[in-house]
């Protein structure tokens, strides 16, 4: 279903690109690369089953939350050991900078986030960087390791 819907809309975005000035016509070969391009990604990388799978291991862990009590908090523990095994493999880098935001808002000192390089920064997505050891602010700068970019400017 999903690919007839594609499908026709591209066809009616071709059609109509025809009725636009001369000056906004698109060629409908663009049209359709991009298409192809953004379905490719889509099927690639299964953006859609990445959010159903986050929400749905959101949905449970709220509700092992819920039925937390001191009378079951065993069961709980096991139940939430559980449910972090159906959870996808991290990505390292952005839980860094997840980490470092949470830093940030909280005001807590540079020295205490963690360095995460550009090439890290660009491939977070990507790459997974198991086993890539992320120093600390505060010992990388006492190994004089962290570059101008990453100090936070004195307010």
């Amino acid at each position: 279903m999903d690919l007839f819907v594609l499908v026709s809309g591209l066809g009616t975005v071709i059609a109509l690109s025809d009725l636009l000035p001369p000056w906004a016509r698109v060629d409908g070969r663009w049209i359709a690369a991009a298409t192809s391009v953004v379905g490719a990604v889509q099927l690639v990388f299964a953006l859609g089953r990445r959010e159903a799978l986050h929400a749905d291991l959101r949905r449970r862990f709220l509700a092992l939350l819920a039925d937390l009590d001191a009378e079951n908090a065993k069961d709980t523990g096991r139940r939430m050991r559980a449910l972090f095994g159906d959870e996808p493999p991290t990505f390292h880098a952005v839980d860094k900078l997840a980490y470092n935001a949470a830093m940030t808002a909280l005001d807590r000192p540079t020295a205490s986030m963690i360095v995460v390089t550009p090439s890290q920064r660009i491939w977070r997505n990507w790459r997974r960087y198991e086993g890539v050891q992320f120093p600390r602010v505060g010992d990388a700068q006492a190994a004089a390791r962290v570059p101008a970019w990453w100090q936070r400017p004195k307010v």
